[in-house]
């Protein structure tokens, strides 16, 4: 979740010990919850887990995080890839016309629609594999906006180093802009009702509650964290 106060190494909270090492000139910074990472791609700023068996995508696989792009005008922008050498896994692009993912050895693109997203505002996306009907699914913050079948099962090489920021640490000018914070990697399918409930549970943070009734000339404070929304109240005209 990045909320390690320095170093370098962000430790997984899982018994799995899946750690991710920051590379070149990431920092750390402010996130959604808690601390984030700063990436630039200028120099090949990346967060790099190595592979491992948990984080095998041959069966089910769900990777949820949050992103805040300062610069979505950027061609070829890949904040997450899985990749050893010349072989993706899967890779996303991101940039101001669309997300763009990839999953081999399925030939095609499998996910490419309209990015609805603006420069330095959180946003959530997950991307769900689900071999057993062979389908790639693409949440942005808790709705689903794309789904596709898989022309083939996704198989995995378990020595994928799984790149957060960039493809890796060596590649000038293809990463992202912006801030990365709570990566989250499952190995099962998470349905659409939990997707959307761990999305809301973080819009909690941002809520304060409101009194159930009010006195004459009583003020309080209401925060709110808000993307596009209406809000309404009313009162008894006192």
């Amino acid at each position: 979740t990045f909320d390690e106060s320095n170093g370098t190494t962000n430790y997984d909270s899982t018994a799995f010990q899946n750690n991710g090492i920051m590379m070149n000139s990431t920092f750390r910074t402010n996130g959604i919850r808690g601390g984030a990472v700063f990436v630039n791609r200028s120099s090949s700023d990346v967060v790099k887990i190595n592979g491992s068996q948990s984080m095998n995508e041959s069966n089910e696989t769900t990777f949820s995080i949050w992103l805040k792009y300062t610069n979505m005008n950027l061609a070829s922008s890949y904040p997450v890839c899985k990749f050893t050498g010349v072989t993706n896994v899967w890779r996303w692009r991101l940039d101001n016309h669309s997300w763009v993912a990839w999953a081999y050895p399925n030939p095609s693109v499998v996910v490419n629609v309209s990015n609805p997203v603006t420069n330095n505002i959180w946003y959530n996306y997950v991307m769900v594999i689900n071999n057993t009907n062979k389908t790639i699914t693409a949440y942005v913050d808790g709705k689903i906006i794309y789904s596709s079948a898989m022309t083939y099962p996704f198989f995995e090489n378990v020595n994928n180093a799984l790149y957060i920021g960039g493809i890796n640490e060596s590649w000038p000018n293809i990463g992202m802009d912006g801030f990365i914070d709570e990566a989250k990697y499952y190995n099962y399918a998470l349905t659409s009702a939990e997707i959307s409930n761990v999305y809301k549970s973080y819009l909690q943070d941002f809520i304060s509650p409101i009194p159930d009734s009010f006195t004459t000339n009583q003020f309080f404070n209401l925060s709110f964290y808000a993307k596009k929304s209406n809000i309404y109240w009313t009162t008894n005209g006192a």
